[in-house]
């Protein structure tokens, strides 16, 4: 299947440990293709305080997600339900070891677009960061390439 344009609406909602609770909303373009059997959607992010922006690829296969991120951030996250995984959050401000722990994961597809949502927690050595939600919508696409 070749590279496809595709608008996408990326939800966040963040609740940190002392129950103050963020929600971003980011309205985009980026690319969409499928490769052996994955699904792959990529989109720049602007960071607003910095005025630079962070590559974000997903790969979504089966029952697992990995969110890959490239610039002012940088990352690599693995999302399958009931699995915690580890990673480095490096930031311009150094890099963070976090535990990922995904409560759940959800894609639907269709003719013209998808739909992919995570319920996932953050820790920091065994200590709650955050509850986090994301959801990502994908519209302009034909499965049928």
């Amino acid at each position: 299947m070749p590279t496809q344009e595709v608008s996408i609406i990326v939800k966040g909602s963040q609740l940190d440990e002392e129950g103050l609770e963020t929600i971003t909303e980011l309205n985009i373009q980026g690319q969409y293709f499928v490769q052996n059997g994955s699904r792959y959607l990529l989109y720049e992010e602007p960071d607003p305080e910095t005025g630079g922006s962070t590559r974000t690829t997903l790969k979504i296969k089966d029952h697992v997600t990995e969110l890959t991120r490239r610039g002012t951030v940088c990352s690599r996250m693995l999302f399958e339900a009931g699995k915690t995984c580890r990673t480095d959050y490096v930031t311009p401000y150094g890099s963070f070891p976090l535990e990922v722990c995904t409560e759940d994961m959800r894609s639907l597809w269709s003719d013209d677009g998808g739909t992919l949502q995570l319920t996932y927690r953050l820790l920091a050595e065994n200590r709650l960061l955050s509850r986090n939600r994301l959801s990502v919508k994908i519209r302009n696409f034909s499965e049928k390439g």
